[in-house]
């Protein structure tokens, strides 16, 4: 919130024009504050945020999912602790600087009930490489559990790039990028810029797909206002059917 130059008043009303821009009916958002989530419910109230705070309640940094209801039913949804005791509100886990959590729901399209799918957002700690690897295992174990051979989308800022092994877990078990499934080549994917604006930093944002997934368009969005980004990464955004 506090980014000197680059301060949440002098980019909020980016943040929203990039989200009525493209319109999303699911967002995985990390690192908001309260104030930041008040502020985007004012300016967009189809959107249902599910998920505590990494602190639990609305302490800390949010790292859920938005949901526009006006297209979408939440079937059900929980959350968890990527921890040992994932169940233990603000659990930090393994080597991780910070309580990390992930937000899953299972969701149905309004105009066609027969279509069920899952999708779960996280944010991987910044540090910790157990703690990655683990929150990895922990996430891939948990869809298993819930996902019933339905479709499952999984969003996030895993802080890992594609070829590192936390990554590795989900493309063994089936999961591809989107990013990388519709995009020939690895110039320009960066989505880290540090508000600098570069495209060619890490790309350490991910959305994975499963195989009943069937993706549409994928790509790194690159909102930029007057020389000035919305946020220190660029959002990916993908198009999908099920």
């Amino acid at each position: 919130a506090n980014d000197g130059d680059d301060h949440w008043d002098l980019r909020k009303d980016l943040v929203a024009e990039t989200i009525r821009q493209n319109a999303p009916q699911i967002i995985a958002i990390q690192e908001a504050l309260a104030f930041q989530l008040d502020f985007l419910a004012e300016h967009f109230p189809q959107y249902r945020a599910l998920g505590q705070h990494r602190n639990g309640g609305i302490s800390g940094e949010f790292s859920g999912l938005l949901i526009d209801e006006t297209h979408i039913e939440v079937l059900d949804h929980g959350q968890f602790w990527l921890s040992p005791t994932p169940s233990k509100v603000g659990s930090k886990g393994w080597d991780a600087a910070l309580p990390r959590t992930a937000v899953w729901a299972k969701l149905r399209l309004r105009f066609n009930a027969e279509k069920e799918f899952m999708v779960l957002g996280t944010h991987f700690d910044h540090r910790g490489h157990k703690a990655q690897l683990h929150s990895a295992e922990l996430i891939q174990q948990r869809i298993g559990e819930l996902a019933n051979g339905i479709p499952v989308v999984l969003l996030g800022d895993f802080n890992v790039e594609l070829q590192q092994p936390p990554m590795q877990i989900f493309t063994h078990a089936g999961f591809r990028s989107a990013v990388v499934a519709d995009t020939p080549t690895a110039i320009d994917r960066g989505t880290f810029h540090r508000f600098n604006g570069s495209t060619t930093g890490p790309h350490i944002d991910h959305i994975f797909i499963s195989p009943n997934v069937n993706l549409h368009s994928a790509q790194i969005l690159r909102p930029r206002f007057d020389g000035r980004s919305p946020s220190d990464h660029d959002p990916i955004k993908i198009i999908f059917s099920i």
